[in-house]
Parts: structure tokens; sequence; C-alpha cells
């Protein structure tokens, strides 16, 4: 029920700001947190759209992606943050 209710207040909040990619982002741990793992990528893909360096999202979108076994979309998700924020490793 926790994450649900994350979930409601995080939908509140992107009705005010539509673009901020936090708010995606943290949306999409909600849905990680109840096994909604369509749903979290999909928010998180939204979050790198709006900021394309968001490091975490990359991180969590390719974890995610291991959980459903998908693992060379895994691996080519962490490429791609490991390519936009090199400066982090």
């Amino acid at each position: 029920r926790l994450f649900s209710d994350a979930i409601k207040c995080y939908e509140a909040g992107l009705e005010v700001a539509p673009n901020y990619a936090m708010l995606h982002y943290n949306k999409g741990v909600s849905h990680y947190n109840r096994g909604e793992f369509k749903e979290a990528i999909h928010c998180y893909d939204t979050a790198l759209e709006l900021d394309p360096l968001n490091l975490a999202a990359y991180l969590n979108k390719g974890f995610v992606l291991e959980q459903m076994r998908r693992f060379r979309e895994a691996i080519a998700c962490y490429d791609a943050g490991i390519t936009r924020s090199p400066d982090y490793f």
C-alpha cells in the first residue's frame, strides 16, 4: 500500500510538473517495488527522455531488465549510462 500511495503522490506532482524527470524516476522505483516491471521501465524511459544524463534511471532500468531476464537490453542500458555519465565511474 505504501508504494501505491507514493505512486498517487507522484502522479499528482506530474499533473503540476509533467517534465520533472525525478518524479518519473521515483514513480518508476515505486512500480518496481510493487513488481510492476513494465510500468517501471516506462517511467524510467520517460525520465531519460527528459534528462538523458540521469544515471540512476539507466541503472535502475538495467536492473529491472535483468529481473525480466532481458540481459542484452540490460547491458545496453548500463553501457548507455556509462557513456553519458563517464565521470560517475
